[in-house]
């Protein structure tokens, strides 16, 4: 969603829109014939379970990256990768390209690496590079390493017992 804001109209938020409206019309059919219909409530709960899995399924296929299409409608396509690294994206033959993300758990980025990030991490950063090429793996390694001269991980953490 915060991609619309910023000029960037892709078939995944507008499906998003879409499928939201028809679930909820959905659902208040669904209700208008549970009131005017003597049927029993499994039907209703059967009806409401089908239009929530048709929303479910759906929603899933559509946030796909190979089944997204972009819009960027910014005067400077500032949300579209710059047409050099485009074409260096094109000499690519097709197969997996493997991306690794080297995270330091003592240094400053390392929110970018932990599991709860990491999807925030994947569509805020490489959508635009998925965009233009679709057949990408991430793979995370952790690392402990603290920079030569930097104290703040002994002051964060102080173990007097190792001092003398």
């Amino acid at each position: 969603m915060e991609a619309l804001l910023g000029g960037l109209i892709t078939t995944k938020d507008i499906t998003y829109f879409l499928i939201m409206i028809a679930f909820f019309i959905a659902c208040t059919i669904i209700r208008t014939k549970a009131v005017t219909e003597s049927r029993s409530w499994r039907v209703s709960a059967g009806r409401y379970l089908a239009a929530f899995a048709v929303t479910v399924v759906v929603l899933v296929v559509t946030s796909q990256h190979g089944f997204i299409g972009y819009c960027d409608v910014t005067r400077s396509k500032v949300n579209t990768l710059h047409p050099n690294t485009r074409e260096v994206i094109k000499k690519l033959d097709g197969s997996p390209l493997k991306v690794t993300l080297y995270t330091n758990l003592f240094g400053y980025n390392l929110t970018n690496g932990l599991p709860t990030a990491r999807n925030k991490y994947l569509w805020n950063f490489w959508s635009r590079y998925r965009r233009f090429y679709n057949n990408m793996e991430f793979e995370y390694v952790y690392y402990y390493d603290v920079n030569k001269g930097d104290s703040s991980i002994y002051q964060t953490f102080p173990v007097n017992h190792l001092r003398r």
